[in-house]
């Protein structure tokens, strides 16, 4: 542990509201490299998706499973995230990414410091009066809990959250990624208020996309969707500044980071050779 560091109490808030899915991929990775350039303060994003959107893990097979004729007749865009994990199609949703230090999670573990930061979805989530724990918690004898599938839906990881329906079954809501680059973390997730499965149907595989009664979305768990629309992204912010203990300071993007998205859309998350194929343009720099 660095004996130096001392956890901030205060993080820097970004709302971009709604942007194309390139645009939203290439902010995340300008807000990642702005803070490993040195930006002190810890970050959390807030975003939505202008355009239906399909995102796919950093080092993800897509061509058995999605459709991409489908997708470009669709007018959906296949966008490759620089975090592991399954495909997610992003429409109606609410998006969160955040950057900081690892050394803000003290001496925990990849996997306590994982657990620490999800929590606020929990909290988020029993606050829109939902009865919303890990899987790990809730359903630690899923014989599927940890398995590998193409939709980041369908599989089930530890802390992943579910959310208890009146029949007592379990259905996941949403889904995270975490990526470390050093001592640095980044870590983005996925809120959906409407999973639109029907749509999926024609851009996916059928037996890539999530069993209808083992996921849920706001709109399925909180009736009506515009309940739980309304006010969500500030029951997020209070959310995670309790679960954290600290508290926020808007600061909107600066034109440099500006700048580097507008560069990285345009060069990387715009471009079959990093999207269908995996090259990243930054590492030939």
């Amino acid at each position: 542990m660095n004996r130096t560091y001392t956890p901030s109490r205060i993080w820097r808030w970004i709302d971009t509201g709604a942007v194309p899915g390139a645009d939203a991929m290439a902010i995340d990775e300008a807000l990642l490299r702005s803070f490993t350039a040195g930006n002190q303060l810890p970050l959390f994003r807030l975003y939505g998706w202008k355009d239906p959107t399909i995102s796919i893990g950093r080092f993800q097979r897509w061509d058995e499973d999605i459709d991409l004729a489908a997708c470009r007749r669709a007018g959906v865009p296949l966008i490759r995230r620089i975090t592991g994990g399954g495909a997610i199609y992003h429409d109606c949703e609410v998006t969160y990414s955040l950057v900081c230090s690892r050394y803000e999670f003290g001496k925990m573990t990849v996997k306590e410091s994982y657990r620490r930061i999800c929590s606020f979805l929990i909290a988020v989530y029993r606050g829109l009066g939902l009865e919303a724990d890990f899987a790990v918690d809730a359903a630690a004898a899923d014989p599927t809990l940890g398995q590998k599938t193409v939709h980041c839906f369908a599989g089930r990881e530890a802390y992943d959250v579910l959310v208890r329906q009146h029949d007592g079954s379990l259905q996941k809501l949403g889904g995270n990624a975490q990526r470390r680059l050093g001592d640095i973390v980044f870590q983005h997730g996925s809120i959906p208020l409407e999973l639109r499965l029907q749509q999926q149907e024609r851009l996916f595989t059928a037996h890539a996309l999530p069993d209808p009664q083992r996921v849920t979305d706001l709109a399925g768990a909180v009736s009506p969707v515009l309940e739980a629309g309304v006010g969500l992204g500030r029951r997020i912010q209070q959310e995670f500044a309790a679960a954290l203990g600290i508290e926020w300071e808007n600061q909107p993007l600066t034109e440099a980071e500006t700048a580097d998205a507008a560069w990285l859309a345009e060069h990387k998350y715009r471009q079959d050779s990093w999207n269908r194929d995996a090259q990243d343009p930054l590492r030939r720099q």
